[in-house]
């Protein structure tokens, strides 16, 4: 008997991970799979901000079981509140480094994804989102879907989870084809059309990091960049695929064809090669994980990812 895929979703009580909640449930019901999420409580910040000189240990952790113990209660009124909303998932509560926590439970668990928002709330419950969720892109061997939260807060609800445009960004590297295959199964299993991308870095890095490279034109690069993809789409059989090569700033690039090419999900790898290669990856993936106005899925270069379904 097959196992049944699973998703993990993080939990900080924020409208954001809400948001993430409905869209893995609704993800579950395509692909067939059962949701988990987590709410990882780190004691660190609170023992670090009420020690002094007259504040004892004892007080202080005291303290802090109180206030794990009230979080505790409010994950569980969530996981109740979710399932009257007809929102399935198993939950887990841990201790620890929230960044380290998630991204154990997701080997343990082997689930197919995480599924993130992008944006929570600041303050003590700020533990997943801003550098925690950039520490688990970037550290995580399990693909990671992030999603920037709806400015309609009544679209939270309203989420559905369908595919017609599917962008890969691709440099020249070995790296950057890792996400090809997730890219071409998400477009066959929703019908989808697959764009690849290729962003020329206009800024000259090619011939400064690149010593004894002859200053060349944007146009020859274009050039074997339109080779390139064209190539590497003349091997993909059973969906619509189109190109797309523009010069720029890489990830300001990528980010305007998600706005200006009705891009509704971004399929792409977190490490690329330096020096003449890089160009879309390494801090442009997470710029982009940050300002794409769709959800990004991105996959780690080491990861086989499995297919889902």
């Amino acid at each position: 008997m097959t196992q049944k895929a699973k998703l993990l979703c993080p939990l900080d009580f924020s409208h954001g991970s809400e948001f993430a909640l409905f869209y893995a449930n609704k993800l579950a019901e395509t692909i067939d799979a059962e949701v988990h999420c987590v709410h990882v409580i780190d004691p660190t910040p609170y023992g670090t901000l009420m020690e002094g000189a007259y504040v004892s240990s004892g007080s202080v952790q005291a303290s802090i079981d109180r206030i794990e113990e009230h979080v505790k209660e409010e994950f569980n009124k969530t996981l109740d509140k979710y399932e009257l909303l007809h929102l399935e998932a198993q939950g887990h509560f841990l201790h620890g480094d929230p960044a380290q926590e998630v991204i154990k439970l997701a080997d343990e668990l082997e689930v197919e994804y995480i599924v993130m928002a992008t944006h929570g709330r600041t303050g003590f419950d700020n533990w997943v989102f801003g550098s925690t969720c950039e520490k688990i892109v970037r550290l995580s061997h399990v693909p990671i879907i992030t999603l920037k939260h709806p400015t309609d807060e009544c679209s939270v609800k309203d989420v559905h989870v369908a595919f017609d445009r599917i962008l890969c960004p691709l440099d020249f590297s070995d790296f950057s084809k890792k996400a090809l295959g997730p890219a071409t199964d998400l477009c066959r299993r929703f019908g989808a059309t697959l764009v690849l991308a290729h962003a020329v870095d206009n800024r000259l890095e090619y011939p400064l990091l690149e010593p004894g490279l002859g200053m060349q034109s944007m146009d020859h690069f274009e050039t074997d960049a339109n080779k390139y993809l064209d190539e590497i789409a003349s091997g993909i059989e059973g969906i619509t695929v189109e190109t797309l090569v523009e010069s720029g700033n890489p990830y300001k690039v990528l980010v305007d064809i998600m706005d200006n090419d009705a891009i509704d999900f971004v399929v792409m790898t977190t490490h690329g090669y330096r020096g003449l290669t890089h160009l879309l990856l390494g801090s442009n993936a997470e710029r982009l994980v940050k300002l794409a106005p769709c959800p990004v899925l991105t996959i780690h270069p080491d990861k086989d990812v499995k297919k889902v379904g």
